[in-house]
């Protein structure tokens, strides 16, 4: 089921916002089914986002048969305040990615929260970015208890 721009507030213009950002984003209803996924999401998992459409979240990201342990999105549906994790997720390959989730209640005309709207960041470049601090640091550290004379500010 692909969006129609009819199903968002604001109609074609929401609905390019969603389809365009390089932020994936999904809307999971409370029996955790993906009900919304965007470009960027299907991308995600080398796949056309409608294919992830109806499936459970925690199978599709994490090749799980239950929710997961610290999922934001069963935080956000009993508390009804955001939330967000850092997790790993899987493809259908077996290839694993480091995530940046936010989640954040959707709410009827009530005020009761009736799904859940998540946005994902792939942040692989930024773990190798830490990583590669952490190993320059260490070098650095290596080098200065190596060092025959005196290092002075």
């Amino acid at each position: 089921m692909k969006p129609r721009a009819e199903s968002f507030p604001g109609g074609a213009n929401y609905l390019a916002l969603f389809e365009n950002i390089e932020t994936g984003v999904t809307l999971i209803s409370p029996d955790f089914r993906i009900r919304m996924a965007n470009l960027a999401q299907g991308a995600f998992f080398r796949t056309d986002p409608r294919k992830l459409i109806g499936r459970l979240c925690h199978e599709t990201f994490k090749d799980r048969s239950r929710t997961c342990p610290r999922c934001p999105g069963v935080k956000v549906m009993a508390t009804g305040q955001p939330c967000e994790a850092f997790t790993e997720w899987i493809r259908g390959d077996g290839s694993r990615f480091p995530v940046h989730i936010k989640a954040f209640p959707v709410r009827d005309a009530s005020g009761t929260v009736t799904h859940y709207m998540s946005t994902h960041r792939d942040i692989s470049e930024r773990r190798r970015a830490e990583e590669a601090v952490r190993r320059s640091e260490a070098d650095l550290r290596a080098l200065v208890d190596r060092a025959v004379f005196g290092i002075y500010r």
